[in-house]
């Protein structure tokens, strides 16, 4: 098993008052917002259970206030979860090019794992349409304690088999050593690109196909989430 990143966002030890301060502000940099939003969408305890709880209620609370109406998306949230994933996106282009991290796994954990996360992030806040304050911020409490597949299955039921489908082959993928040392060897040079990785390559694009359906089956045109999405 690999060691955590030596310079990652979790690599020192983060105090409580971190992750609750200074959200959108002229001192949230990347490793603040990163921290933030891992802890809601992906976060799980190894000690003390209750304090993580109590933690990302407190997040949530700052995020969805009491002024909130009841028809509203909670947009913060929403904005902060699409700033991380864009944020993502740029980073993955500057420590390829410009810090000489491995492309290829990286490339591949874009287009399924790390846009899961983003996905089920998205489903999370278009459940809280339509919802007073308090009980937004008790389906955000109890979506985001779940891991990302099972907000995908818990909110779309048999929609999301098919996306889930490809995801499993990605896992597979991952899961396989050979197939690990390929992925990270990989740069960005097309003509010597392996098969393998072209077909995974190729699944990802199904893959977010997929969930462009699931979330256009989910939820109606008129729901919110579509123009929040867009503008």
């Amino acid at each position: 098993m690999r060691s955590p990143s030596k310079d990652g966002a979790f690599a020192s030890i983060i105090s409580y008052d971190q992750l609750l301060s200074n959200i959108g502000g002229f001192s949230d940099d990347n490793n603040n917002l990163t921290r933030r939003i891992l802890f809601l969408l992906e976060s799980d305890w190894l000690y003390n259970e209750n304090l993580l709880a109590e933690l990302r209620k407190e997040i949530i609370n700052r995020y969805v206030r009491a002024s909130i109406t009841q028809h509203a998306l909670c947009r913060f949230l929403l904005n902060d979860i699409i700033r991380y994933y864009r944020t993502l996106c740029v980073d993955f282009e500057f420590k390829t090019c410009e810090t000489d991290k491995s492309w290829g796994d990286r490339n591949i954990k874009l287009a399924f794992s790390r846009k899961l996360m983003y996905f089920s992030g998205v489903l999370v806040l278009a459940e809280t349409v339509q919802q007073t304050c308090e009980k937004k911020r008790s389906i955000l409490n109890e979506c985001f304690s779940k891991d990302p597949i099972r907000r995908l299955t818990d909110i779309c039921g048999i929609q999301a088999e098919k996306a889930l489908k490809y995801y499993d082959q990605f896992l597979q993928a991952l899961s396989d050593e050979s197939s690990r040392e390929l992925l990270q060897r990989t740069t960005d040079d097309r003509d010597n690109h392996s098969e393998e990785f072209r077909n995974l390559k190729n699944m990802g694009h199904h893959f977010s196909w997929e969930l462009f359906n699931v979330l256009n089956k989910t939820y109606p045109p008129s729901h919110p989430i579509h123009m929040c999405l867009c503008i």
